[in-house]
């Protein structure tokens, strides 16, 4: 999804990273040899079936109209789903977390849990500034669907200040939260244990990853660092 019009603060040009994902892709699949890859981090030649990949294009977007964009996305999210296939969805800025949740919803039966990295809680309601859908609302939007359910849901990676509003909105629905100190305390296979204890029971796992989840050192390009 080459958006970033709803990134209403901070910086642009996350509609260019699409483009930047397949042009390396396209360098790894290179080197692919009769269905093998050697992962050099690993020191192993493992298999890699390159047909496993389809690469279903982008959603068509409508660059002076959110609502068309959003619309769009969700559509094109779901289509795939439908065909069988687990989408791999590219931003764009975060206002893509509800079109993907929600097509992906569309398609599914039973109940979506959602596992959200990022440095941002993405749950303001409404803004005058941003309005219902910016990438400041699509954790908020998607906790709104119907079969979403929001006990089993986990956002792991949070941190600095916030909305009360949205700390008493947490509380109000059971939204677990994982803040980047609690995961640098206790370690990552403590944090992976505890995403796997919250999202039990859920029929499927929708794993959403915004890159300001890291430390801005390793990721200066995000769109708002914190």
């Amino acid at each position: 999804m080459p958006y970033d019009g709803a990134a209403t603060l901070g910086w642009p040009g996350a509609r260019y990273a699409p483009a930047e994902v397949r042009r390396h892709l396209t360098w790894m699949l290179n080197r692919v040899q009769g269905g093998q890859i050697y992962w050099v981090d690993e020191d192993r030649i493992v298999p890699f079936d390159p047909g496993q990949l389809h690469d279903a294009g982008d959603a068509a977007v409508v660059p002076h109209d959110l609502m068309a964009t959003l619309a769009a996305a969700r559509a094109k999210v779901a289509e795939e789903t439908r065909h069988g296939r687990i989408p791999a969805v590219v931003g764009g800025d975060d206002s893509i977390l509800f079109p993907a949740v929600a097509g992906f919803h569309d398609a599914v039966a039973g109940t979506v849990a959602i596992v959200h990295f990022d440095a941002h809680l993405d749950l303001l309601d409404e803004s005058p500034a941003q309005g219902r859908y910016s990438h400041s609302s699509g954790m908020r939007r998607a906790l709104e669907l119907p079969r979403v359910d929001q006990r089993r849901c986990v956002q792991v990676g949070t941190r600095s200040f916030n909305f009360p509003s949205s700390k008493r909105f947490i509380d109000e629905i059971g939204l677990t939260e994982l803040p980047a100190r609690t995961v640098r305390r206790r370690g990552t296979e403590w944090t992976f244990a505890r995403i796997g204890e919250v999202t039990s029971g859920a029929d499927h796992i929708f794993l959403s990853v915004d890159m300001d989840v890291l430390d801005p050192a390793h990721a200066p390009g995000v769109g708002w660092h914190e």
